[in-house]
């Protein structure tokens, strides 16, 4: 990857607008929900071009369209990512205003510390970002392994004053480094995950003359609500029982360490959907820290670890990939559960410490990406001549009839009625032709039959989807494909491996009804390479509604909330590599800047992270264009086009190009 400088502001050009309210607008408002995920950084303007908002209140706002094609014309074509660091800076002075407004409802004397979890997302622009805008609510930043504990030392002497938190299994090279930052002054607060790690650091505290300010995790018998709940309660990963707890208290208090525990530290889960399993959560580590400062503890800190969650589908629920609360009242409940337990033991309230990172950083990135229709399953109908012919026939298979039947019946009911009886008939026509008791002309009438039901049905539930009503409701499956220029596996991976639910949309054309019902299948060689879930109209499980696409015609879609995890995770599949990054500044109404690009992997590089030596390929190739003409089978100018392309191709893209 390459970074270049970032360009001069951009100002958006005049778009000509409709006059006046466009239904068709706000039927995409209500379709895609994106007032509901968006959190009002996210709206439709009136060209129908999807708007990016810097705050929640902001009038400025940029045009995703504008800026796609944009870059583009500079050559940053799509796949691409765009990072919006203002809004990162929006929600850390968010989380910073809820913690304040809940300190004062519950008149709280401890402080709020906010640190970063870096393994939400490691990448090094995005970590100086959120260094930069929480600098005036002294964010931190907590790492779990070796190599984010170098990437958190290694910001600058501008963070020397933050506050970082060292989670995760430890050797002595990770305490050792540890040991040698403090000589420098800083403020690492080791959290230690069992008594051996503890044993291990006070073994090592003599030969450096450092005692750093000590953590102990603890694994609270509390389970959360959350798709990684079972990383929680007695059987989770990290920390100590109540049991090992009190030991590691008397090891430390018999090696004079007792001091040094300062800090008291859980993890839930990850993306904790109900507000009252945190409540719960909280209260029993408020618990803790009362009866661990009874036994001599100085306890300082109450680090309540992440887990604070984002609302995908937008349903505002205890859905997997939903929260049914927002940052102010998980702040009161973080806040209240601690002051009500201090409260009433007469302990004074410890320093509150959150590691949100999924709810800071997952709005701020949104993927861009060309679609193109591929498959529609949309044959020419039979005569009704000849179907009723064929029903009247004394040997066509109940099977068929039924699907003549159903093709002829006038829509009405429930539609996933009609749908399991058209499934159902399908099947046994299929499975009769597996048997040798229909042919194959009568198993294509039957495809035929089943793929016009679906599509009629498919359509009926497409103008369905654009009336006012309640969400929810059953969705037939989409029989249609687009193609998606992008890999899955490298860009949205929790979609493959977990079932993450992404919203995913048009971000232009949306003053236009969309005509279609689509999975998305994305460029690899493998099935799981798609999506077919989307939150529309607060359900998880329907298909996108696209537009048709003439071809040709550059159609772009969007898939939002996925600054969380998504850019590391992402692996190699097919060797497709890392899109290009950018990151954008909104300066004012309609007026944009970029302050940093990154290039995405060219093929050669890619090649080069399974040891490919890409210039050792091209020498290769050039000597069999060389022994070519020496045998007569190529002539020098197709030789030397020949190299060309190669080389074009070593330092291309790894995704289509137009």
């Amino acid at each position: 990857m390459s970074t270049s400088p970032p360009n001069l502001t951009h100002r958006m050009p005049p778009i000509d607008r409709p006059t006046g309210p466009n239904p068709a607008v706000e039927a995409a408002n209500r379709l895609y929900r994106i007032d509901a995920w968006g959190q009002g950084f996210f709206g439709i303007n009136d060209a129908g071009h999807v708007v990016v908002k810097p705050t929640p209140t902001d009038r400025s706002k940029v045009d995703l369209y504008d800026i796609v094609r944009t870059l583009d014309d500079q050559g940053l074509g799509t796949p691409i990512i765009l990072g919006f660091s203002d809004l990162l800076a929006t929600r850390i002075a968010e989380l910073h205003q809820a913690f304040s407004e809940a300190k004062r409802t519950y008149c709280y004397q401890g402080l709020h510390h906010p640190v970063y979890p870096i393994k939400a997302n490691q990448q090094k622009q995005l970590v100086r970002e959120i260094l930069a805008a929480g600098q005036p609510y002294g964010m931190g930043l907590e790492v779990g392994s070796k190599p984010e504990l170098l990437a958190a030392l290694g910001q600058g002497m501008e963070t020397a004053d933050r506050m970082i938190i060292g989670n995760g299994f430890k050797d002595k090279a990770y305490v050792e480094q540890v040991f040698m930052a403090g000589k420098l002054g800083r403020t690492i607060m080791l959290v230690m995950e069992s008594i051996s790690e503890l044993d291990l650091v006070m073994a090592h505290a003599k030969r450096f003359e450092v005692r750093p300010p000590l953590g102990l995790r603890v694994r609270l018998h509390a389970r959360a609500s959350s798709r990684w709940e079972r990383g929680s309660g007695e059987e989770g990963k990290f920390g100590l029982n109540a049991q090992e707890l009190v030991q590691a208290v008397d090891r430390l208090r018999e090696r004079g360490w007792l001091s040094q525990f300062q800090f008291l530290h859980c993890h839930m889960a990850s993306q904790l959907s109900d507000l009252h399993g945190i409540t719960s959560g909280v209260t029993e580590l408020a618990r803790l820290y009362v009866e661990l400062r009874k036994r001599g503890a100085d306890l300082r800190y109450l680090d309540v670890g992440g887990g604070l969650g984002v609302d995908y589908d937008g349903t505002a629920t205890t859905r997997e990939f939903s929260v049914n609360y927002d940052m102010p009242k998980y702040a009161a409940a973080v806040v209240g559960a601690i002051a009500r337990v201090c409260d009433e033991a007469d302990a004074p309230h410890p320093n509150i410490v959150t590691e949100a990172g999924r709810a800071l950083v997952a709005h701020h990135s949104v993927l861009l990406f060309k679609a193109r229709p591929v498959r529609r399953a949309a044959p020419p109908p039979p005569s009704r001549a000849d179907l009723r012919s064929i029903r009247a026939d004394q040997r066509t298979p109940p099977p068929l009839r039924q699907l003549i039947d159903l093709w002829n019946q006038q829509p009405s009911g429930a539609v996933m009625a009609t749908v399991d009886a058209a499934q159902s008939a399908y099947d046994q026509a299929l499975d009769m032709f597996n048997n040798g008791r229909i042919d194959l002309i009568q198993r294509g009438l039957a495809e035929q039959l089943f793929a016009l039901i679906r599509r009629r049905l498919h359509d009926r539930s497409l103008e369905e989807m654009q009336q006012p009503r309640e969400p929810g409701s059953a969705m037939v499956h989409a029989p249609d494909s687009y193609l998606a220029n992008l890999s899955i596996f490298q860009s949205l991976p929790d979609s493959w491996a977990i079932g993450q639910v992404f919203p995913v949309l048009p971000i232009h054309r949306l003053h236009e009804p969309p005509t279609r019902l689509v999975s998305l299948v994305d460029l690899t060689c493998d099935s799981d390479g798609k999506l077919d879930r989307f939150p529309v109209e607060g359900a998880a499980s329907h298909p996108l509604p696209v537009h048709d696409v003439a071809p040709g015609q550059d159609y772009y879609l969007g898939a939002f909330l996925t600054g969380a995890y998504q850019e590391t995770l992402g692996d190699l599949h097919n060797l497709f590599g890392d899109p290009h990054v950018v990151n954008i500044k909104i300066e004012d109404a309609d007026a944009w800047s970029v302050q940093g690009v990154v290039k995405g992997d060219t093929v050669g590089e890619v090649l080069q992270y399974v040891q490919y030596d890409p210039s050792q390929m091209l020498r290769n190739i050039i000597e069999e264009c060389e022994q070519g003409v020496r045998e007569h089978r190529l002539g020098a100018a197709d030789a030397q086009a020949v190299q060309q392309v190669f080389q074009r191709g070593l330092t291309g893209q790894t995704y289509l190009d137009g």
